[in-house]
């Protein structure tokens, strides 16, 4: 990015266009009649154009990018879709932001330090390629539950908010069995984990509801599931 006094308009326009062109390319050789796959081929290709754009440029400091945004309230419509689809489909329900329609879900790897830095000792040279490739590994196990996550609860890849460093964030809904679901996953994930590392590693989940309105103040719903993750690691 480079600083300028004025926006050139014609700039604009050609990314406009490139844009239209990436998506007649991308819908001519997938098949857009799956949603999923549909669906992270869009989510690419606003990445690619839209991670620079700010969301409101009435904001002082306009920080948070067009993509960030549109990711985010998908993640808020695909939990609202699962809330409501089978119950009350109307208005004023759906906009009724003082129920506890969401949950956060989050998910961390314990024991990765002492996993990944343990190959070192073991064996002569290539260190630094084994080093990547535990960590490697690590990355898309904690990639994997959390898809995992998202299919139990027919969600889009939006709804994974964060994944990095063996830790994820999952925006689910709060439906009547969500919590119970979860918790059978920890139960399946606690056998997993002893049985393929004999507790060296484990995955811990924390949960919490929340509604709508609690979206202004996430920061405070962010420190509640992760204290909660931290009495479940005391706890395993």
């Amino acid at each position: 990015p480079e600083k300028f006094t004025s926006l050139d308009k014609q700039q604009t326009n050609k990314f406009i266009t490139k844009f239209g062109e990436e998506f007649d390319r991308i819908t001519k050789r997938i098949d857009t009649g799956n949603f999923e796959v549909l669906f992270s081929h869009l989510l690419s290709l606003l990445q690619r154009f839209t991670w620079c754009i700010p969301s409101n440029t009435k904001d002082e400091y306009p920080d948070v990018s067009l993509y960030d945004h549109l990711r985010t309230t998908s993640a808020i419509c695909g939990c609202l879709y699962q809330y409501h689809k089978d119950g009350n489909f109307d208005q004023n329900s759906i906009i009724d932001s003082n129920t506890d329609k969401f949950r956060l879900v989050l998910g961390d790897i314990s024991g990765i330090q002492k996993y990944i830095f343990e190959i070192a000792g073991i064996g002569v040279g290539g260190v630094a390629k084994r080093l990547r490739a535990r960590s490697m590994y690590l990355s898309a196990l904690a990639e994997a539950i959390s898809h995992k996550i998202i299919h139990d609860f027919n969600l889009p890849i939006s709804n994974i908010i964060m994944s990095a460093g063996g830790k994820f964030y999952v925006l689910v809904p709060n439906l009547a069995g969500s919590e119970d679901k979860i918790n059978e996953l920890q139960e399946q994930l606690d056998y997993w984990f002893v049985k393929s590392y004999y507790g060296e590693l484990s995955l811990n989940l924390a949960q919490l509801p929340f509604n709508g309105s609690e979206f202004g103040s996430f920061g405070e719903i962010l420190a509640a599931t992760a204290a909660r993750l931290n009495q479940r690691k005391k706890t395993p």
